[in-house]
């Protein structure tokens, strides 16, 4: 199930006390709490704090008296546009719960044609070291908060490395040249990282990054493309069809290009999203 205001809902017995297991797919933590239903039988669970800034994904278990009575897969999220824009966008065509609705789906849509969520969380990267000063990574990532190598905390957020937040593995970097903290080479013309010492991320070892990654906010050409897709989907009128006609032969003979029915079938909304496929593919770094 989806949520957009931190509180899952479960339709269970009323009047009864049930234990809340969490367990969070991005970094793997797991956080129990207890309720109890009220008289209809709602039970109201609120989700970790976290969630009011980040975008959650995890495992939900209710039980009673240690028996499951309730598995679901639940996801946090942002919605690519405010419900209430929708809203006043659609100038009353929608009400909130058809917005709700069109949201999830052009959100879905969205996601499908780029390749990726816009999404922001709070993860764990595992990696594996390559004998370079770089991993690669798939993901965006904004921050880092600590690094782990072989099990063992080697770095966290707050040690004063101004330039690079992990490089106090091997030494420090500055102005692209590497530096060994605690040998005076400064005066040398280095040519890479790992001139005088070993590389940052060894080959074969294992590396943890506790990282933010993703988008803190939806990008504005994004809203417009997902406003426009709830159009089509309230209105059930995919207005830019005509512009994938690639021949007409007869009345009823229409051929289209392959774009309508693996794009959006929207020709502003398919451009607009073109700039973000590769986004999906293209190698980060850290």
């Amino acid at each position: 199930m989806e949520v957009l205001d931190n509180t899952v809902t479960v339709a269970l017995s009323p009047n009864t006390n049930y234990t809340v297991r969490m367990i969070d797919q991005n970094d793997l933590e797991v956080i129990e709490t207890t309720g109890t239903s009220s008289a209809s039988g709602d039970l109201l669970i609120p989700l970790p704090t976290k969630y009011t800034k980040y975008d959650g994904w995890f495992a939900l278990e209710v039980s009673r008296l240690g028996s499951i009575v309730y598995l679901d897969t639940v996801l946090s999220v942002r919605p690519y546009v405010n419900i209430d824009r929708i809203v006043e966008y659609m100038e009353g065509k929608v009400d909130e719960a058809q917005a709700i609705e069109y949201e999830s789906i052009a959100r879905k849509l969205i996601n499908s044609i780029v390749g990726f969520e816009f999404t922001f969380v709070h993860k764990d990267i595992h990696v594996t070291g390559n004998g370079t000063d770089f991993v690669v990574t798939d993901d965006r990532i904004l921050k880092v908060y600590s690094v782990t190598e072989n099990n063992v905390t080697v770095w966290t957020d707050g040690e004063p490395f101004e330039y690079k937040p992990w490089v106090n593995l091997r030494g420090i970097v500055k102005n692209d040249v590497g530096i060994n903290e605690h040998q005076n080479r400064s005066e040398y013309v280095i040519s890479w990282y790992n001139r005088y010492g070993g590389s940052l991320f060894r080959n074969g070892w294992d590396y943890i990054f506790e990282v933010d990654a993703g988008w803190p906010v939806i990008p504005q050409d994004i809203q417009d493309a997902t406003l426009l897709l709830i159009n089509d989907i309230a209105c059930g009128n995919n207005r830019y069809y005509n512009k994938y006609i690639s021949g007409v032969r007869g009345p009823i003979n229409i051929t289209y290009f392959p774009q309508v029915i693996a794009g959006t079938g929207n020709l502003y909304v398919d451009n607009i999203l073109s700039k973000y496929v590769l986004e999906s593919i293209r190698a980060k770094v850290i």
